[in-house]
């Protein structure tokens, strides 16, 4: 940089000119991205999400601390947060997440919470285990799911299981019992319709 005083005050007026340049492309861009959001959300019938953002000065200022961005937040930004924090447990991150997702909605950015990387960091302080009913071959894209829909999967295979179980259970009774009669009253024929005249 030039010691010449006039060059320094040229210098600085072009970067403040920039600066402001910059500043005014960006409001721009937002503006117009904005309008985008709401076309696409009209054309699309969505109605707005109206979750809580009363968790988001938790990892707003977290974030502050470490001197990385919270707005707009990138995943491993979030998922840096939620191992950092997994001391809080997975009730309170679920809501902070909640809160980060809301508030980049709100403001019309790409939620940083949706994909793969939040999903593993709340994985690994709450895991949720892969159905047994899901082959080998596909565990990967479970893994991949956000964490609220890999519960709700999960929850969901359990219920399954526990209804072919019971249907398992339900049919090795009625063998036993039917082997049971049989044997007190001989083999007995299988159920018929009464013929209808």
């Amino acid at each position: 940089m030039s010691s010449n005083p006039v060059m320094q005050a040229l210098s600085a007026a072009r970067a403040a000119e920039l600066d402001a340049r910059i500043a005014e492309i960006e409001r721009d861009a937002s503006a117009r991205e904005r309008a985008a959001a709401g076309i696409v959300n009209t054309r699309l019938g969505l109605l707005p999400r109206n979750l809580p953002r009363a968790e988001w000065p938790v990892f707003e200022s977290w974030a502050k601390e470490k001197a990385l961005r919270s707005f707009p937040a990138k995943p491993h930004v979030v998922g840096f947060w939620i191992l950092d924090n997994a001391k809080l447990g997975i009730d309170r991150l679920l809501r902070v997440v909640e809160s980060i997702s809301a508030f980049h909605v709100a403001e019309h950015h790409a939620d940083p919470t949706l994909g793969p990387i939040v999903s593993a960091a709340l994985d690994r302080v709450a895991p949720i285990a892969i159905p047994r009913s899901w082959k080998k071959g596909v565990w990967q894209r479970f893994e991949a799911l956000p964490y609220e829909l890999k519960v709700y999967v999960s929850a969901r295979a359990a219920e399954q299981d526990l209804i072919v179980r019971n249907a398992q259970n339900l049919a090795a009774e009625a063998k036993a019992l039917k082997r049971e009669l049989e044997k007190t009253h001989g083999h007995l024929a299988p159920l018929t319709e009464p013929a209808t005249a």
